[in-house]
């Protein structure tokens, strides 16, 4: 067990060279400094000049009558021999904790937490999985009832003549009908709020077209000045001056509106500053100008995706693969926008 010397012992030491003068009872009790003090004990502990076991206990009291109370009380709890009492709650508190890690790991392997909608993770290396049972929803009372009302029994020849087979395709017909019809009003919806967030878009623009005194310009200087903005915003943007690019490409599309690149490229800024409804918006724009710009189109699909809004996005990823079968890039974005959509919808898209 280690003793009191070498707790003392332990700290910050002076970096000299101890002397035959300085192991002498009169230089330790004139001696203030705790790191040169500590130098001498770890010489006379060494017993390279010798053996003086009286010396060193008188040097480790110097020491200590130094040191602050605090480390005092420290260095002395952690020389002392433990008490019987100190032994049993220390016995206690690990019985206790190996108990509480039993229970945790007999869990662990009993329960397995499965994300809903999410992929099951797969079992620990050298275990077996444990089947996860799926909760399936029994249908209630009443439903139950009623298909048995509605249901011909197959011996129930009079009742399987009575069947109208054309009305019942008639009305699955009809169903299918309005779903179609839902989801192009939705569709309809998408594009009517698209088409207000651009023409939003340009009337910002219209604030910053009329600081920079566009309408006084020449259309040519307008044009000019429009490419200098837009080399500007590139140059600040492959620096990661994202704010700075911003800014440029904001004063490029004020001289000229009319240029899809520019929106694309303030979408991507905006993707960096996380303005992610802009960036959508610059993108939607830049697809009224250019309906066939295919980088903008992959840009809102991703920045769609970050939104949360991945049918949307799984369109313009679609497309965009439509438009370029052989991007391998673009594949891998669309099969990450209908993992996502299942994982949220629970159900594949369409």
């Amino acid at each position: 067990m280690a003793e009191l010397g070498d707790f003392v012992a332990q700290g910050r030491r002076k970096n000299c060279e101890v002397t035959l003068e300085m192991m002498d009872y009169k230089h330790v009790d004139t001696c203030s400094d705790v790191p040169e003090l500590r130098s001498i004990l770890q010489a006379l502990k060494s017993g390279e000049h010798g053996k003086y076991p009286h010396l060193e206990r008188h040097t480790e009291k110097r020491i200590l009558g130094l040191l602050p109370e605090k480390d005092r009380k420290k260095i002395e709890a952690l020389a002392s021999t433990p008490s019987a009492q100190d032994v049993a709650d220390a016995a206690n508190d690990i019985n206790a904790f190996v108990g509480e890690s039993k229970e945790d790991d007999d869990r662990l392997r009993t329960e397995v937490y499965v994300k809903k909608g999410g992929k099951q993770l797969p079992p620990v290396r050298g275990r077996k999985a444990v089947p996860v049972t799926k909760e399936v929803s029994k249908p209630s009372p009443e439903e139950l009832e009623a298909k048995k009302e509605n249901r011909i029994p197959g011996y129930d020849f009079r009742a399987w003549d009575k069947y109208d087979v054309d009305r019942e395709c008639e009305k699955l017909d009809d169903k299918e009908k309005a779903q179609e019809e839902a989801r192009k009003r939705r569709a309809r919806e998408a594009r009517e709020r698209d088409d207000a967030k651009a023409r939003k878009a340009l009337e910002d623009l219209a604030k910053c077209r009329t600081e920079l005194g566009c309408d006084d310009l020449a259309p040519a200087e307008r044009q000019f000045l429009a490419r200098r903005e837009k080399n500007k915003g590139n140059e600040a943007y492959r620096a990661s001056e994202n704010r700075d690019a911003y800014d440029s490409y904001t004063r490029s599309l004020a001289y000229d509106a009319s240029s899809a690149v520019v929106f694309a490229n303030r979408a991507m800024a905006c993707l960096r500053l996380g303005l992610l409804e802009r960036a959508e918006d610059d993108c939607t724009c830049a697809l009224k100008i250019d309906p066939s710009y295919h980088k903008a189109r992959q840009r809102r699909g991703m920045t769609r995706h970050k939104r949360g809004k991945y049918a949307l996005a799984i369109e313009d990823f679609e497309r965009a693969c439509a438009d370029d079968p052989d991007n391998l890039a673009l594949r891998k974005l669309l099969k990450q926008a209908c993992d996502k959509f299942e994982e949220v919808e629970g159900k594949k898209a369409d």
